[in-house]
């Protein structure tokens, strides 16, 4: 069966690039690629997916977590290897040529913090710290908030000393914010903003403060609140982490034909967070894209295509970057385009590119990040589907290749962000959901494929 759900248009809109985002370099091919057997790809190559090919990949995800205590398949557990060696069998089946790239750290696997208020309990919190900081507990501390954006020194006044300081998500990768923030001596960063996906810290051996994000359907009013003027407000903040030291690895499979010299690579990460079997994040990427690269596997194709499953997307693209330290120069400028593709099956969710300005340098993305963004966006109006921009969060794999000065952009379904009217006028009628999340389960502990648009009652 042809798909006709937006995941399946979304791996039309992946493959699209393999033609659209350079110009086509005639190169000699091998023998195996001059065959007449071996035909170029077609025009379409969306209408060789079938939507119970990418499910039973999704179910065998399913049976991996399954198995495995709280059914997660964090970094380096059981579930997360054994997800990593299906998809490397699936691969080499169909013939592709697979590099394993190692990844050995310590990592943080779980987070949780938890916010008092004059000793009420009103929310939790997302959290990520540094690992010198497993646990901390700070008691009657006062809401300071932070000049600004929080990227200088001077944006922390003097009374945030041993504080908690409140900024908002913009201006500058939470990392520096963090690593701003213990210079200025505040106890712990309090972090608000619309960016969808859990934050990250960059690399563990910088110095950083505890730092955590609210979670709230109006941060912004709660912040207010905190931070007036007029009022002292004082809370109470406990956080508990698990680190632990992992050894996993990525999979990237490079088709057989295709000049080297134009590659395109497509990539998704494999983790999920703890106590989440990650059907929507992030199987609904692992799937679409598994199934694509075995169809393309019986094509011939002008320009290499590379396709990545990394591992520790979830800890800071710990996989990614692993592999493009180990890359040479020449190695990384064969790469023109990469894409990355992550929660593609979200219940209530509306198709986003993501694109726009580099979080890390504040500026756009390469020359040419704009020319995918624009690729993709006309793939969907062309198909008569609505979609949307949204910047770099930093969150994705794609911010590897940024950092590199490789064009990059993402696909994306969301997370906890929450549905508009308007993107819920363009919706299909049984994901029209407006001020409800994107994604109703995001990370909750459930293994239900109902939670995904790919279930076949959905369709």
């Amino acid at each position: 069966m042809r798909f006709t759900s937006p995941v399946g248009l979304t791996v039309g809109a992946l493959m699209m690039l393999v033609d659209g985002i350079e110009a086509q370099v005639h190169h000699h091919q091998g023998p195996e690629c001059q065959s007449t057997n071996f035909t170029s790809v077609p025009q379409r190559l969306e209408f060789t997916i079938e939507k119970e090919a990418v499910l039973r990949h999704v179910e065998q995800i399913k049976r991996i977590s399954d198995v495995v205590p709280f059914h997660h398949r964090v970094t380096g557990s059981v579930g997360s290897n054994s997800t990593i060696n299906y998809i490397a069998n699936q691969l080499k089946t169909v013939g592709y040529d697979i590099e394993v790239v190692p990844f050995s750290a310590e990592i943080q696997v779980y987070s949780r913090a938890e916010l008092m208020i004059e000793g009420n309990p009103v929310l939790h919190m997302r959290l990520e710290q540094a690992v010198w900081s497993p646990y901390g507990k700070w008691t009657h501390r006062r809401v300071v908030p932070a000049s600004n954006d929080g990227c200088h020194i001077e944006d922390y006044p003097h009374r945030a000393r041993g504080q908690v300081a409140v900024v908002n998500g913009v201006g500058c990768p939470l990392s520096k914010k963090s690593s701003i923030a213990k210079s200025a001596g505040v106890a712990v960063l309090m972090v608000t903003e619309d960016t969808e996906l859990q934050p990250t810290l960059g690399n563990p051996d910088e110095p950083h403060v505890a730092t955590v994000k609210l979670i709230a359907k109006n941060p912004s009013q709660l912040l207010s609140n905190l931070t007036h003027t007029n009022t002292t407000a004082y809370v109470d903040i406990e956080v508990h982490t698990k680190l632990a030291s992992v050894e996993s690895a990525s999979i990237i499979a490079t088709s057989k034909c295709g000049y080297d010299g134009r590659t395109l690579m497509l990539g998704t990460r494999t983790d999920s967070f703890h106590r989440s079997a990650g059907l929507n994040d992030n199987a609904s990427g692992v799937a679409a894209l598994l199934e694509t690269a075995i169809q393309l596997s019986k094509y011939r194709t002008t320009n290499r295509v590379k396709f990545a499953f990394w591992t520790a997307g979830h800890s800071d693209n710990y996989g990614s970057r692993a592999w493009a330290q180990r890359q040479s120069e020449r190695d990384l400028d064969q790469i023109k385009f990469y894409l990355d593709a992550n929660m593609l099956g979200s219940a209530n969710g509306f198709p986003q590119v993501i694109g726009g300005t580099n979080p890390t340098t504040g500026l756009p993305g390469p020359a040419g990040s704009d020319r995918g963004v624009d690729v993709l966006r006309g793939f969907f109006g062309h198909n008569h589907i609505a979609s949307k921009v949204v910047d770099y969060s930093g969150r994705g794999d794609y911010q590897t290749f940024l950092d590199v000065g490789i064009p990059a952009a993402g696909l994306f379904g969301g997370a906890d962000g929450i549905k508009t009217p308007w993107e819920a006028s363009n919706s299909p009628k049984q994901r029209a959901a407006a001020g409800m999340p994107y994604d109703p389960v995001y990370n909750r502990p459930t293994t239900k494929l109902g939670a995904l648009l790919m279930d076949p009652e959905l369709l």
